[in-house]
C-alpha cells in the first residue's frame, strides 16, 4: 500500500529509506492511543509565538532526523501480533516487555515473543496498522474487539470468532473485498476460548463503515436473514492489509450489543451493562488469544 506514497522517490535506496521511516512512525511515534496531540499543538502554539515560527522549525528538523532514522534499525518487531481495542488494552499478562509507546509493547508469553498492540477505531485504520505491521515482518494477528450479535437473545454466545466478513452489501465495488479469516488459527482460538469455559461460537461477519445506532434498520433485518453472526468495524481492514503478505488472521469479538428481530433488543447506550459483562471475560479471551498465537507457531 505505501509503496504508492514514495514512488516520485527515484533513487531506490532513498526510497526503501523512507518507507521504513514511514512503517516506524506508524508503529511508534503515532501509535494508538493518540493522547499527546492537543497538549502539543498548545505547545507549539506558545513556542511560536516567543521563538517565532522559523527558529521552532529548524529546532523540530535537529531533533526529529535522529529519531526519524531509527526506523532504519527497528529489526526486532516479532512475526505474531496481538491487536486489541483501545478500551480493552491490557499488557499485563507479558512478560520481559518493552514499551515503545503508548499502547504498543513487545514481551514474551508463556515464553512466546510477541507484539501486542492497541487499534483505532475503523477498517481503513486497521488496513494502515496491519500493512505498517506486514512491513515489519509480521506474518500472524489476532485481534480482539467488540461486536453487535445478531441471534436470539436465548442462544446468545460471550464471543464470536468470524470465519468470513464482508461489506458495503450492494456495492458493485466494496472499499474491501470480502475475505476470509485463517481456519487454522481460527480453530485454535475456538478451542483456547472453549478450554476456558467462554462460550464463543463461529460465524460470517459482516464490517460496517459508521456506528451501529446509525445503521438502518432494513440492514440489520437483512443481516439477521442471511445468518450474519456479527457486526463490527475493523477485522476486513486487518485481513486486507496483511493480505500481500500471506499473513494470517483471526479475532474473538466480545458481545456488546444484540440484535434479533422481535427481541427486546439492546444497544450501547441503552444497556450499559454491556460493558461490564466484556471486563469480566476481557482478560480471559485475551490469553485466549495469545496462546492461539503462540500455538500456531510451533
Amino acid at each position: 500500500m505505501t509503496e504508492d506514497y514514495f514512488s516520485n522517490i527515484e533513487d531506490t535506496n532513498a526510497r526503501q529509506r523512507a518507507a521504513k521511516n514511514f512503517t516506524y512512525n506508524e508503529l511508534v511515534l503515532r501509535a494508538p492511543p493518540i493522547s499527546i496531540g492537543s497538549k502539543l499543538s498548545r505547545v507549539v502554539d506558545i513556542a511560536d509565538s516567543i521563538l517565532g515560527q522559523t527558529f521552532v522549525d529548524r529546532m523540530i528538523r535537529w531533533f526529529a532526523g535522529p529519531i526519524l532514522q531509527r526506523g532504519t534499525s527497528l529489526h526486532d518487531i516479532p512475526s505474531s501480533y496481538a491487536i486489541v481495542h483501545n478500551d480493552l488494552f491490557d499488557a499485563s499478562m507479558l512478560s520481559r516487555k518493552r514499551k515503545l509507546a503508548a499502547g504498543h509493547y513487545v514481551g514474551e508469553f508463556e515464553g512466546f515473543r510477541l507484539g501486542l498492540m492497541a487499534c483505532r477505531r475503523g477498517a481503513l485504520e486497521a488496513l494502515i496498522q496491519a500493512d505498517a505491521l506486514g512491513r515489519m515482518g509480521v506474518r500472524k494477528i489476532f485481534f480482539m474487539g467488540t461486536c453487535l450479535r445478531i441471534a436470539p437473545r436465548a442462544d446468545l454466545p460471550a464471543v464470536i470468532v468470524p470465519s468470513t466478513y464482508s461489506s458495503e452489501w450492494g456495492s458493485e465495488e466494496p472499499l474491501l473485498p470480502a475475505a476470509a479469516t485463517s481456519a487454522r488459527l481460527s480453530t485454535q482460538l475456538l478451542a483456547d476460548l472453549g478450554e476456558d469455559g467462554i462460550l464463543a461460537k463461529s460465524g460470517p461477519v459482516y464490517i460496517a463503515h459508521k456506528f451501529l445506532l446509525e445503521e438502518t434498520p432494513r440492514l440489520l433485518l437483512a443481516l439477521a436473514d442471511a445468518k450474519i453472526s456479527a457486526v463490527e468495524m475493523e477485522g476486513l481492514g486487518f485481513i486486507s492489509g496483511l493480505a500481500k503478505y500471506d499473513g494470517e488472521f483471526a479475532a474473538a469479538l466480545i458481545g456488546l450489543d444484540q440484535f434479533w428481530p422481535g427481541d427486546d433488543n439492546h444497544f450501547l447506550n441503552v444497556e450499559l451493562t454491556s460493558y461490564v459483562a466484556a471486563g469480566r471475560i476481557s482478560k480471559r479471551v485475551l490469553r485466549a488469544g495469545l496462546s492461539s498465537l503462540a500455538k500456531a507457531s510451533l
